[in-house]
């Protein structure tokens, strides 16, 4: 049987070079944790005294107009063009257009309904 410490915990998360990754796996394993306490599995959470890795910061960068223009025209040659005027348009990340469902879309209006989880 093996037996995992917190001391492990730490270790897998500072080995996740990415700031939001090495995050969100620590607010799922706390999650977890937290379920496996309040269940009475476990005595206490092995993340107990332990602080969430830092989130990385929102990056802010405008494309100017030659960025703008070599993206398009990157977009037209995979055949990609309208969601990438889409993207512009909105400012939505691509997972967030992806998961895009048909009633959040008013075509009479021309709105597009941004769903938060």
């Amino acid at each position: 049987m093996m037996r995992l410490t917190g001391r492990d915990l730490a270790k897998v998360l500072e080995n996740i070079t990415a700031p939001s990754e090495a995050h969100h796996a620590y607010v799922q394993a706390r999650s977890l944790f937290n379920w496996l306490v309040k269940r009475r599995l476990i005595e206490y959470s092995l993340l107990a005294g332990m602080e969430a890795p830092q989130r990385s910061f929102a990056r802010e960068h405008v494309l100017d107009e030659s960025e703008i223009a070599q993206l398009l025209t990157l977009s037209r040659r995979w055949a990609i063009v309208r969601i990438t005027l889409l993207l512009l348009a909105t400012g939505q990340r691509l997972g967030q257009i992806a998961n895009l469902r048909r009633e959040f879309v008013d075509e009479k209006a021309g709105v597009i309904r941004v769903v938060f989880a």
